[in-house]
């Protein structure tokens, strides 16, 4: 997804995670870039992807790809799993503030490390999380947590 302001600095990249806030603000977290360097960092637009504009350079979770991210009802963002240098992550984090502080849930969920799953929060405020892949990309994981 390569920026087409001229004001960001953001590098084209791939397999990140992005959401809409309750306040219509976007946000796009890690990813990876062009000679597979993972990222860490957190974007958000105003403006409907018009601009955008750097909240956090290096994000206290791991720099990671095909990671996923979901808004609750409250607003808060689960951010979880992903692909972090050569493992799988099962670690699950948490912004209350429009994503420019992060807190760690857990660093394991009580799920298999994967990268490439599904994730969406349900009106009750559950989140499930489904699928994915792990370091084989012949084994994929079919299960709910």
């Amino acid at each position: 997804v390569p920026s087409h302001d001229s004001k960001a600095s953001w590098t084209a990249r791939q397999s990140h995670t992005q959401i809409t806030n309750k306040d219509g603000s976007i946000l796009i977290m890690g990813g990876v870039l062009s000679g597979l360097v993972e990222k860490n960092d957190t974007w958000m637009s105003t403006d409907n992807g018009t601009t955008w504009f750097l909240i956090d350079t290096a994000a206290p979770w791991v720099a990671r790809d095909s990671h996923m991210s979901t808004v609750t009802p409250a607003g808060d963002i689960i951010l979880t799993g992903g692909y972090t240098s050569s493992v799988g992550a099962n670690d699950t984090w948490k912004s209350t503030d429009y994503g420019r502080t992060w807190v760690r849930v857990n660093a394991t969920g009580g799920w298999v490390s994967r990268y490439g799953h599904g994730m969406v929060t349900l009106s009750n405020g559950h989140t499930v999380l489904a699928a994915g892949t792990i370091w084989d990309p012949n084994e994929r994981y079919f299960n709910v947590s």
